[in-house]
């Protein structure tokens, strides 16, 4: 049973990548009702986090916060840090997509500060760039900052997904500023590091992006 629910994930998680909601979601309920009768509280938790991410993505909050409330309260259970970090991005974007950004600030910086105390500079990476991404909204000198930071640490890594993504923010930023020059350049700086890295959804996001800087 249980590798039958790894394999729903798994696949669940192709079809995510892809914008493929539905039947993403499908397999994960289906995952999440093998692992609720199995009484393993660590599979549960994570998959409630997996189905709380997903009706994320799809654009659905409410059951969202359902899920990913309750995966976090089983990983503080758990002493799981690693998976409390998950959640509390998760919960992060969640609440930027809803346009709390101080909230996701405080989501953001619980989950830099766990990723942190385990050494994970990788995902210490993404929450840093997530962190970025929130104060752009509130605090443009923090925001430089924490972006200069991630931007190091991506850099050492050789995590291109992340530096295209700080660039995007970059972009943006130019663009608020009224220099568009700048915008352009950034923005096709990221396009080229997402198509190196064979990100096809971040790819098609800047080129969206291009495309409406040019009409």
């Amino acid at each position: 049973q249980a590798g039958l629910a790894i394999a729903c994930n798994n696949l669940a998680a192709l079809l995510l990548n892809q914008g493929e909601w539905e039947p993403a979601l499908a397999l994960l309920k289906r995952e999440l009702g093998i692992v609720e009768p199995m009484g393993d509280l660590y599979l549960l938790a994570h998959a409630y986090d997996d189905m709380g991410e997903a009706y994320r993505q799809a654009g659905q909050p409410e059951p969202a916060w359902h899920h990913l409330e309750q995966s976090a309260e089983i990983k503080r259970q758990l002493d799981d840090l690693s998976g409390q970090a998950d959640t509390a991005h998760h919960l992060g974007l969640l609440c930027a997509d809803q346009g709390e950004h101080e909230r996701a600030v405080a989501y953001y910086r619980q989950a830099l500060e766990l990723r942190e105390q385990q050494g994970s500079e990788s995902e210490s990476a993404a929450v840093l760039v997530s962190l970025a991404g929130a104060l752009y909204q509130l605090r443009a000198d923090e925001m430089r900052a924490v972006a200069d930071r991630a931007r190091a640490l991506a850099e050492r890594l050789g995590c291109r997904d992340l530096l295209a993504r700080l660039l995007w923010l970059e972009a943006e930023v130019a663009r608020s500023a009224g220099r568009p020059d700048d915008a352009r350049i950034a923005y096709e700086r990221a396009l080229d590091i997402t198509r190196s890295a064979e990100n096809d959804q971040l790819a098609a996001l800047h080129r969206e992006t291009l495309t409406r800087m040019a009409q």
